[in-house]
């Protein structure tokens, strides 16, 4: 019994892990640019997406109330450190990224580019 839960559980570690495998990896640069907000300097990171630019939105450790409004979709890409990319299902300008022990950081595209 235990070796058959046991395997049941690696082939369930295989199938999850495998899921992502296939999703394409994307840059991200971190540490790209800082802006100041209310005396409290923070730093900007970029992500290369399909061609679009996406910079990090500093503004989300502001007033992370109105970053509640936004649900976090299904997983669209990776990047090369692990962090996993996903779409905002009700604002199609923004992404999120999300790690092991990395809270939601919201990216919105950027119209200047």
């Amino acid at each position: 019994m235990k070796k058959l839960l046991m395997n049941l559980l690696i082939t369930l570690l295989f199938i999850i892990g495998g899921c992502s495998n296939n999703l394409p990896t994307y840059e991200l640069e971190k540490n790209y640019n800082t802006t100041v907000i209310e005396d409290e300097e923070y730093a900007f990171h970029k992500l290369n997406l399909n061609g679009n630019i996406y910079l990090s939105e500093p503004e989300q450790f502001i007033n992370p109330d109105y970053y509640g409004q936004f649900k976090i979709g299904k997983q669209i890409g990776k990047t090369d450190e692990g962090m996993q990319i996903f779409q905002v299902e009700n604002d199609e300008k923004r992404v999120v990224i999300k790690g092991f022990m990395y809270p939601a950081d919201f990216f919105k595209l950027d119209s200047s580019s």
